[in-house]
């Protein structure tokens, strides 16, 4: 038990492929933030734990494939994998964003919609469509904590 504020936004996609949900999820606690999108299916890692994902900020042109983690992966998951030739990371439904996550939040709080696009296992793409107005109403209530928005 500890006494660090935890501030959590969780937001449903407004469209996709999947029968369920896909949830993206800004949290803050203490002085950690994370950005992890939840598919609630199995995701296709390419390279130890990462998974290849493309993102579009409102109408801009989407990014290139960037590598978002599945799971925390350390130096003995990896050297144990190298010896015993098993995964060193769990299959995960989640994406985490690994980047600068005050610039990926700051992307996200100016426009209206956001576009994520992953694989699955069975290397099915799978595309969310978030409506994020209001976002950076919600986001500024809190922000004397979280310090996502810069004056």
């Amino acid at each position: 038990m500890n006494d660090k504020v935890v501030i959590t936004f969780r937001l449903e996609c407004e469209k996709g492929e999947l029968k369920q949900p896909v949830i993206l999820i800004l949290k803050k606690e203490g002085k950690t933030t994370t950005i992890c999108v939840d598919w609630g299916i199995e995701v296709r890692t390419v390279y130890r734990g990462m998974v290849s994902v493309r993102t579009r900020f409102g109408d801009k042109k989407a990014t290139k494939s960037l590598n978002w983690g599945t799971s925390i992966v350390t130096f003995g998951d990896i050297v144990k994998e190298e010896f015993f030739g098993k995964p060193a990371w769990v299959p995960s439904t989640y994406t985490f964003y690994d980047g600068r996550k005050s610039k990926f939040i700051r992307k996200l709080i100016d426009v209206d919609r956001f576009v994520i696009e992953v694989k699955s296992v069975d290397k099915i793409k799978m595309t969310a469509v978030f409506d994020i107005r209001g976002l950076k109403n919600a986001v500024e209530e809190f922000n004397d904590t979280l310090n996502w928005i810069k004056e």
